[in-house]
This record gives C-alpha cells, structure tokens and sequence, in this order.
C-alpha cells in the first residue's frame, strides 16, 4: 500500500499513525457535536472515549491506502457510524427536566423517574431522514475540513521552513574582484634591445635583400 502525502517528512509508521488518530478525533467530535444539535446534550464520555479509541484504530489502518481521499472517506463514515452504534446501543438519550424528553427518530428517549418500553425505545432507535442528512452533512464537513487542514498545514510547514531558514542561514563572505596583476615582460622584442644597446642584433630570420 502507498502511504497518504506526507509533507511533513516524517517516517511511514509515525505519519500514518498520527494521520489516523487526527482523522478519527476531528470525525468522532463533529459527529458528537451533530448529536449534540439534535438532542441538545453532548454524548457520555465514557461512550465518546470507547468510539474514539475504536475509531483511531479503523483510521490508522485506512491511512495506508493508495488513495488519500478515499482513506479519508472510509474513516470518517466509518467513525461516525461507530458513534451512531455505540449510541443506539447504550440507549443515550436527552433528559428533561421533569418530563419525557423525547427525540423523536434519533439515538433514544429518557425519561427521569421512569422506564421505556423496549418496544418505545426501538422505535425511537431508528433511523430518520433528518438524523440521515445530520450525519451526512457532518460528514461532508468532516471531509473538507480535513482536506483544507492537510492543504493549510502543508503551508505552514513550508512557510515555517523557509523563516528558519532564512533565520539560521550565516551570512557568507562576500566575493570581491582581486586586483589583476600586471604582467611581468620576461623577454624584450629586437628592435628595443637595437636601441638600449645598438649593434648587430641576431634576428634569426631570412637575409635582407640588397639594393640593386
């Protein structure tokens, strides 16, 4: 299996595990905080906790998958059918104060000082167009936020880089042009050395012609 990008350089092992657990955390508390809209209360923690922990654990497995969105995909539905389970099957529902609260198609009803019928607290478990479109909609917002996250801390990794960079760079020496040496005359031509010394000078050449 081909990791997920990893802009962030880390070893295949480190990166998918914290890819995972980030997918199930941001995935398990938006669908908390759906839960949270229709019933008007947060789940229990102990029930946030053990979908959490399932969830990592799905999400580290997905990470490793050839294509990232599709990873990112699976984990968040699967996180967030998870909590619906794990919900239904404690039967957590809202409190009201002196009264029923009711929440009608959604993960259970409660009732202070008195007990549901099995038969009421089924029906009340199934599923209903609006909590379908709740959790599709976080889920499509889990999604995207997810893919902005990775897009904008790629960013700031980058920008991070490139500020230390610039911070920890020594300034070099600066190259400045020698000055170029004249150079020495090792030899004189002929007809200067006919001059500083007049007399017959070899110029090792073909005879001159006589005039006529």
């Amino acid at each position: 299996m081909v990791p997920t990008p990893n802009p962030w350089g880390l070893p295949e092992r480190t990166h998918r595990l914290l890819r995972g657990w980030g997918v199930a955390s941001v995935a398990v508390f938006v669908g908390a905080g759906s839960h949270a809209v229709l019933t008007g209360h947060l789940p229990h923690p102990l029930i946030l906790g053990l979908c959490w922990s399932l969830s990592g654990m799905l999400c580290v497995l997905l990470a490793g998958l050839r294509l990232p969105r599709l990873s990112t995909g699976l984990g968040v539905l699967g996180s967030q059918a998870g909590l619906h389970i794990l919900l239904t099957l404690a039967g957590h529902g809202g409190v009201g104060t002196g009264a029923v609260a009711v929440h009608a198609g959604h993960h259970g009803a409660a009732a202070l000082g008195s007990v549901q019928p099995a038969a009421s607290a089924d029906a009340v478990h199934q599923l209903s167009p609006l909590m379908v479109a709740v959790h599709a909609l976080a889920a499509v917002l889990t999604i995207l936020a997810i893919r902005r996250g990775d897009a904008a801390l790629a960013g700031l990794l980058r920008a991070v880089r490139l500020g230390l960079r610039r911070l920890l760079t020594l300034p070099g020496p600066v190259p400045t042009p020698a000055p170029r040496p004249r150079p020495l005359i090792l030899s004189c031509p002929a007809v200067l050395v006919s001059r500083i010394r007049p007399g017959t000078v070899d110029t090792r050449g073909p005879p001159l012609a006589l005039p006529a």
